[in-house]
């Protein structure tokens, strides 16, 4: 007989604390008892733990359990391939307040356990707390691969051949709390200037302005996302008075100098107007580096990247989880002689973004640049 069979099981905080309820239904009908990997994984890793193991090494399969105040969270028992498991646990990151202490990590998800470990060595106890039971009576002890839907997440279950039948442990049932949808972060680069538009502003700005004004120098320039500065030195001769009257004459506004310190510099700012961007999809993390780095190489440049730490997210006064962040941000600055524009990355621009271009002028009236961007890649 193949048909169906429907199975239960509840896990409770001691005698008298609060209670989960698993239920699902197997096909096919098994011969043997079959025990709760999630209920097993709460009896031994601790009130408040979470790991990831692998199930199958061939197949590339693993599950992420997790407990919460002693009892199987409702956002753990995900069964899936790594990346599966790997959102399953940045989920429940984002849901649940870490506890006084830290989480205990029984199995590290960049390198998991095998699921036998959980079971090598678990007494009867912890199997009799974990054995799941028919919901009909007459039925006979099953034996089953794997399959079941525990609180609607997929679930792996094992089956000790040499273990005799314990009484279940609870009967009470409490409804399962369902998991919230996930809400994403906005994306940055959608308020950033694409690459094109930003280099081509700054480079026609560069060439227009004049290298002297009334015997003070530009030193440099600072293109960014709000506008363009510009630093002048003074050189013999030169006056604070002349200057600012050359740049009035010039850009219709005042410089701004500091006196007190011997007035030898002067700064002008001009503001752009903003720019709206893009809210491109970005691509996968090893996409995105692979093409990225590559372009570089291929123009003989070292791409050096920095990793952007991720904020950690405060849920919401209702208890909502906090939004999700759904890319990897990385920073990189350029030193070259070679024009930006010449240095923009792949054509396509996809969650590229340039924050800053500085342009110097050296003693020989030759310019050098320094260009500071940022990379966004999708984490799915």
């Amino acid at each position: 007989r193949n048909e169906a069979v429907s199975l239960t099981l509840t896990v409770r905080q001691g005698r008298r604390g609060r209670r989960v309820r698993a239920a699902g239904r197997t096909v096919p009908r098994p011969r043997r008892t079959v025990y709760s990997l999630a209920a097993a994984f709460s009896r031994r890793s601790g009130a408040a733990a979470y790991g990831v193991y692998c199930l199958d090494a061939e197949t590339s399969r693993y599950v992420f359990l997790a407990t919460v105040d002693g009892l199987p969270s409702v956002m753990g028992d995900v069964a899936g391939t790594a990346e599966e498991t790997r959102e399953a646990l940045q989920r429940f990151l984002a849901f649940n307040t870490a506890p006084e202490g830290g989480w205990s990590i029984t199995s590290p998800v960049d390198s998991p356990l095998p699921w036998e470990t959980l079971v090598a060595s678990a007494d009867r106890r912890v199997l009799a707390a974990s054995r799941m039971r028919p919901v009909r009576q007459g039925i006979r002890p099953l034996s089953v691969v794997a399959g079941l839907a525990l609180l609607g997440a997929a679930a792996f279950w094992l089956w000790p051949e040499d273990v005799e039948d314990a009484p279940p442990i609870l009967s009470d049932v409490i409804p399962a709390t369902p998991v919230p949808a996930p809400v994403y972060l906005p994306h940055p680069w959608k308020d950033m200037m694409p690459v094109p538009v930003f280099l081509a502003r700054c480079r026609v700005w560069r060439r227009a302005v004049p290298v002297y004004l009334d015997n003070w120098k530009l030193a440099r320039g600072e293109c960014t996302t709000e506008g363009l500065l510009l630093v002048y030195s003074r050189q013999p001769g030169g006056t604070a008075a002349g200057f600012s009257r050359r740049a009035m004459d010039v850009f219709h506004r005042r410089p701004v100098i500091n006196l007190v310190s011997g007035g030898g510099e002067g700064t002008l700012h001009f503001p752009w107007p903003a720019v709206t961007s893009a809210d491109e999809p970005a691509p996968p993390v090893p996409v995105q580096l692979m093409r990225v780095v590559s372009w570089f190489q291929a123009h003989q440049v070292t791409l050096a990247l920095t990793a952007v730490n991720e904020e950690p997210g405060m849920p919401g006064n209702d208890g909502t989880p906090p939004p999700v962040q759904d890319w990897q941000e990385y920073t990189f600055t350029l030193k070259d002689d070679r024009l930006p524009e010449s240095l923009a990355g792949p054509a396509d621009g996809r969650g590229i973004r340039i924050s800053k271009v500085v342009f110097t002028l050296s003693g020989d009236s030759r310019l050098t640049y320094e260009t500071e961007g940022h990379i966004y890649a999708g984490k799915k």
